[in-house]
């Protein structure tokens, strides 16, 4: 089960306005600290999916008030645990008279629904996605040591090497971002996140075709041809890539693992499309292009459609109809590209991409 510990600091006259925002949202314990004259620390533990429903309330009021914070940790454990709470609760409620106990009973039965399983709230989410979004030189130098790594597994043909790239490369924020920026309407975000993805399959391309023109490439390799191909397998790897990633960051799992999925759909055919045009081969280069860029369409309309079935939505309902609009708009865009992409691979130009192009 998920905890936050929420600290509201907020001025002695408001604190009614922040009692009565979350009167309708139970709460596993609360605490109240006078701070100063003027200021108050309210202090509540929330539980599951109460978690959510508690911060969205308080966004709303504590916009309104000047001077007001809130701060939100996670927490590990708690002693007592929340269900023995809940038994002692029902205990002693059984021990009360009639309308006493059916008081508690409620009470109780509003604890307990906010010990339900619940996602991360979208003020924690769009934190840690613009951190994993951000342009860095680190983030760089990733992508770089990665694609070195990717070039010599794919050069030997060698699994190992290839999953290790796919394990230190850092392309799942920037992507996740994009995502992101699309549902919530962000132009930071996703301005910021565009910027970081560009330039990361850029720095992959000029490394890999470094490499390329100075290395001799083999295209009939089969870790190399494999990335000449595109068919319904590659489309349905990077959906569920972007699915997945999106999911991870939102019920707040690792997304270590998940970023192998991302990473295993933008790397090697990044790579690969590289090293093809150092080495002359320009017409598998497009190929594996046209991978890449299929893609970052799939990863991209697979994390927007699941930050929207999570219920990742604006804190501001004046922001909720803009992102709304945005949402729709890109998901038509996302979806149009990828059907323009489909025809182009099997109908439209007479190429065979389900099968490996070898010189």
């Amino acid at each position: 089960m998920a905890l936050r510990l929420i600290e509201v600091f907020v001025p002695r006259a408001s604190q009614g306005a922040i009692e009565a925002a979350l009167e309708d949202h139970p709460t596993l314990a609360h605490w109240r600290v006078e701070l100063d004259e003027d200021m108050v620390r309210l202090t509540y533990l929330f539980g599951g999916e109460a978690i959510g429903s508690g911060v969205e309330a308080l966004q709303e009021r504590v916009d309104d008030i000047a001077g007001a914070r809130v701060i939100m940790m996670p927490v590990e454990a708690t002693i007592p645990r929340p269900d023995e709470e809940l038994a002692e609760a029902e205990e002693a409620a059984d021990r009360k008279p009639p309308h006493q106990a059916e008081e508690e009973r409620k009470r109780a039965e509003g604890a307990e629904a906010a010990t339900k399983q619940a996602r991360v709230t979208t003020p924690e989410l769009y934190q840690d996605v613009l951190t994993m979004s951000e342009l860095t030189n680190s983030y760089v130098g990733l992508v770089v040591l990665s694609t070195i790594v990717a070039a010599f597994g794919l050069l030997n043909d060698s699994i190992i090497a290839i999953i290790g790239a796919m394990v230190i490369a850092p392309l799942i924020g920037p992507n996740v971002g994009l995502a992101m920026a699309t549902t919530l309407a962000d132009d930071r975000l996703a301005a910021k996140s565009a910027v970081t993805t560009m330039v990361g399959l850029a720095a992959a391309l000029a490394a890999s075709t470094l490499m390329g023109y100075w290395l001799p490439v083999d295209p009939t390799v089969s870790t190399l041809a494999g990335q000449t191909v595109i068919n319904v397998l590659d489309i349905g790897l990077a959906l569920a890539a972007g699915a997945a990633a999106v999911l991870s960051l939102t019920v707040g799992v690792s997304t270590a693992l998940v970023g192998v999925m991302v990473a295993v759909a933008l790397l090697p055919p990044a790579v690969a499309a590289g090293m093809f045009v150092g080495a002359g081969f320009v017409d598998l280069a497009w190929r594996s292009g046209l991978l890449v860029f299929s893609n970052v369409i799939c990863i991209n309309l697979a994390g927007v459609l699941t930050f929207v079935v999570q219920g990742v939505r604006p804190t501001q309902h004046w922001e909720a109809e803009k992102a709304r609009f945005a949402t729709a708009i890109a998901v038509s865009l996302w979806a149009i590209l990828l059907g323009v992409l489909v025809y182009i691979i099997w109908f439209g130009v007479g190429i065979d991409f389900s099968s490996p192009a070898i010189p």
